[in-house]
């Protein structure tokens, strides 16, 4: 579950890299790259709702420690959030 969680925010940005530093040049490749990623980003969303019902994934690190002050950053998925990841993933795949 953790896995496809990840899965879902790295797609995008690896999607992104790849697009901007090697497919530059290759229109067709990159908008089929894009498409394809927002379609995997959907069916992963979907897998989340059905898949995880009843549970609730929280991932949590720290960014920077000083004398006594954390600075933290995660998230946590549960399933209004599995629900609003999936309502993004739908509407990105249509603007694609």
């Amino acid at each position: 579950m953790e896995i496809v969680a990840l899965s879902v925010l790295l797609l995008p940005l690896l999607s992104a890299f790849v697009t901007l530093f090697f497919l530059r040049k290759q229109g067709n490749v990159a908008s089929l790259l894009s498409v394809a990623t927002a379609g995997g980003i959907l069916v992963l969303s979907l897998y989340l709702i059905f898949a995880g019902e009843g549970e609730t994934f929280a991932w949590e690190m720290t960014w920077l420690r000083m004398s006594g002050w954390e600075l933290r950053f995660g998230f946590l998925i549960d399933g209004s959030a599995r629900l609003l990841l999936f309502v993004v993933s739908f509407v990105g795949f249509l603007i694609h």
